[in-house]
């Protein structure tokens, strides 16, 4: 049997509350470089709880993260929602750092691996991007990591893959 995890009790007490969070305390769930890398990378857990509460508030039932990181959207979404969230994220090292947050925390969150290009939108009634392309953008210092090299071409093919 696993020891509790105090910190995941709490944080997952508050986000099913819809209370505050803050960024500081829930980054303390994730993996040193995610951790570090978070304010760049992820939502805050403000944005998060309140883009959670729009969807919500529309009527939003199947929601796919895209982009998803290490699911720190889709782990508060779930938990602000009470309902299950899917994220779609191409880093397989990412991917399992999601799931594993999610497991953490009791979120129902599922991860599918892969790009949006494998997903049927018609899935889903509502989609989350955060920044999910700039990276094809970004200074080499900038970028999560170099496994996928910046590409402007990359970044236009991943929005026409959104737009339609």
């Amino acid at each position: 049997m696993e020891a509790p995890d105090p910190l995941a009790e709490e944080i997952r007490a508050r986000l099913s509350a819809r209370q505050p969070v803050s960024d500081e305390q829930f980054d303390q769930l994730l993996p040193v470089r995610p951790r570090i890398r978070s304010a760049s990378y992820w939502s805050s857990v403000e944005v998060a709880q309140t883009a959670s509460r729009w969807l919500t508030e529309a009527g939003a039932q199947r929601l796919l993260d895209v982009g998803s990181g290490v699911g720190k959207f889709c782990s508060i979404a779930s938990l602000s929602s009470s309902r299950r969230v899917w994220g779609v994220e191409l880093r397989p090292d990412l991917a399992l750092a999601s799931r594993q947050l999610a497991q953490r925390l009791g979120a129902e969150v599922v991860i599918l691996d892969g790009t949006l290009e494998r997903i049927d939108p018609s899935r889903f009634d509502a989609f989350y991007f955060f920044n999910p392309f700039a990276e094809h953008l970004a200074e080499t210092h900038e970028r999560y990591d170099e496994r996928f090299p910046a590409s402007v071409d990359g970044f236009i093919n991943d929005v026409r893959i959104v737009e339609r």
